[in-house]
């Protein structure tokens, strides 16, 4: 395999926030295996203001990782990461640093082993790429490129929804008071509507049917998950922009009629595309 590395790293610039900076530097391929048709895409990764913590919250901070390829000039695609059990797949991280790869194979979370904070430098970080399962030859050219972006784990737990003063516009309450927050325990379904101790809303501008109920299928935000820890920048969006076939860009193009409507600069955005 001839790889052509690509930089695609999300560099992040906070203004208003401290500058969180992620980065990864230094991509290359190593150990590729002809025999099982995977090879190791090697990269430095580093941001600032890391935490983890193991008390209190117990939250902390990772870097979703993922890969797109593409061969001899043809669309990209999303590299398949390899995955067994999550944690024990085959990649590799230095000291200090832990990785999960997804059970859909789309990518990795990397973050702090334990308790600390400051800045992260991690080198010669492996992720496993089955470039087979994507169709790719062992003596093709391919194109890489690797994107990087902050997340934070938020854990398990019990959490309410609405205010108190039962004044604040399309707000959620326990029925019958608009004053009562809804306390959201687990995933189980949520009964919806008119009854003493159902979840209900308030309806100003917009509402819904008013009637439920919320089935255990529709994730509730009480189990663990992650989100971003900043809006996408620009330069984020152009990289993933870039990364698309021509169909799905005409789909998400922020300067057409669905989004600014413009190639010039609206409301501080300064994209700009030409189909």
């Amino acid at each position: 395999m001839r790889a052509q590395v690509i930089l695609g790293s999300f560099l992040v610039w906070c203004i208003h926030l401290a500058a969180n900076n992620i980065k990864v530097d230094s991509i290359s391929v190593v150990n590729q295996d002809a025999t099982q048709d995977f090879v190791m895409v090697e990269f430095d990764l580093s941001w600032e203001n890391s935490w983890r913590l193991s008390s209190g919250p117990a939250n902390y901070d990772a870097a979703w990782i993922c890969i797109k390829y593409r061969v001899n000039n043809s669309p990209w695609g999303h590299a398949r990461v390899h995955y067994v059990n999550g944690t024990d797949d085959g990649h590799q991280v230095p000291d200090g640093a832990m990785i999960n790869a997804m059970s859909d194979f789309t990518g990795s979370l990397i973050y702090r082993e334990s308790s600390g904070s400051g800045n992260v430098n991690w080198k010669n970080i492996r992720i496993r790429w089955n470039y087979g399962q994507n169709g790719v030859q062992d003596n093709d050219q391919v194109d890489l490129k690797v994107f990087a972006i902050e997340m934070v784990y938020v854990p398990q737990g019990p959490f309410y929804v609405g205010g108190t003063s039962g004044t604040e516009a399309n707000k959620f309450y326990q029925y019958p008071s608009t004053s009562n927050s809804y306390q959201i325990t687990s995933e189980n379904a949520i009964d919806v509507g008119t009854v003493n101790g159902f979840l209900y809303y308030n309806a100003v501008a917009v509402g819904g049917d008013g009637l439920g109920p919320i089935p255990v299928t529709f994730p509730k935000g009480f189990k663990a998950f992650y989100c971003m820890k900043y809006e996408l920048t620009e330069e984020q969006w152009v990289a993933f922009f870039n990364s698309l076939s021509e169909d799905q860009k005409a789909n998400r193009d922020i300067t057409g009629p669905g989004g600014k409507n413009s190639d010039g600069v609206v409301n501080g955005n300064t994209i700009e595309w030409v189909g």
